[in-house]
């Protein structure tokens, strides 16, 4: 080839190259914004006055109603399967070891009921007894009065006793721990399962927002994620979450007041009382939705398909079904 056929085709070949070099590249292909979860079908049912606690029996649902001293228990489909009684102002409720366990805060005892509703034994507890938790070999009781947490076996009897924080008012348990929501002094307390050695760390172990001097620490409910408890704040509009250690891993501004939680596999539930609604978050405390009951939320539950909302000031319970 001749020089100056070759030096022509080299000057080709550059400006191509630096064509192809200066030459824009495609636009990323924008990610899809995630489809939110559409809303869920709720259902309402009247029970009894008053609610206060909800329990799952793997087959039936349980309804504390404490203003007028009655359980009702329903069917899935909302039908009433019977209506029975513990004691009075029944306050809390938890299923274990084939029973159904009825705390009786005015009387100061725990009832043992068969799943038709039958009373098996009542036992003498503590002073206003407002929450159980029911775990492989035993039933926990605390009484907001004194201030304790009393263990019994599965039978009923009286296995041991704690002192755990002023006013207790709500239990939730891990694979070693029971934890101990003391509203009085705004603390959470551990009890070893087996030894009942109690640790107490305080409610709030950090900086968070909305969570500040002057505003109420009680805690009012708690619920088990299977590697951290979440704590409901209803006079400071806040969810946080803490680890086994005490340490805070998270924050979530809920207004309305929430005072029920629930944590299932996909998402922890929370019930707002002002705002008479319930709030969804991921596992992670980013809020997916919120939906409206016209009730109260004073506990929740889920028989594994639906969620159960007991409304305190409606004398009913909604089934939330995804």
């Amino acid at each position: 080839m001749k020089p100056l056929l070759r030096g022509a085709l080299a000057g080709v070949l550059l400006v191509l190259t630096a064509v192809a070099c200066t030459s824009p590249s495609p636009s990323p292909t924008p990610m899809p914004t995630p489809t939110p979860p559409p809303p869920p079908t709720i259902a309402i049912f009247p029970v009894g006055q008053a609610l206060s606690a909800l329990a799952f029996d793997g087959e039936s649902l349980w309804v504390a109603n404490r203003g007028d001293n009655t359980i009702t228990i329903l069917r899935k489909d909302g039908a009433v399967r019977a209506i029975t009684t513990a004691g009075r102002a029944p306050s809390a409720l938890a299923y274990g070891g084939g029973f159904v366990w009825a705390a009786n805060e005015e009387d100061g005892t725990v009832t043992k009921l068969t799943l038709s509703g039958q009373q098996v034994r009542t036992v003498p507890v503590g002073k206003r007894p407002v929450a159980l938790a029911y775990t492989s070999d035993a039933l926990w009781v605390a009484n907001y009065d004194d201030g304790t947490v009393w263990r019994l076996s599965r039978d009923g009897a009286v296995t041991g006793r704690v002192q755990v924080g002023r006013l207790p008012r709500a239990l939730v348990a891990s694979s070693q721990w029971l934890w101990v929501a003391n509203q009085g002094d705004g603390t959470v307390a551990q009890v070893d399962l087996n030894s009942l050695a109690v640790r107490t760390f305080p409610a709030i172990s950090g900086p968070s927002p909305g969570i500040v001097a002057g505003n109420d620490r009680g805690v009012v409910a708690m619920t088990w994620d299977g590697a951290s408890v979440w704590l409901a704040f209803p006079k400071a509009n806040a969810v946080t979450r803490v680890g086994e250690d005490g340490a805070m891993l998270g924050y979530v501004g809920v207004a309305g007041g929430p005072a029920a939680l629930l944590a299932l596999e996909d998402a922890v539930w929370v019930g707002d009382g002002q705002g008479e609604s319930i709030t969804r978050l991921t596992r992670e405390g980013k809020v997916v939705g919120s939906y409206a009951l016209g009730g109260a939320p004073a506990a929740l539950v889920s028989d594994g398909t639906d969620l159960w909302v007991a409304l305190a000031n409606r004398d009913a319970v909604a089934r939330v079904s995804p």
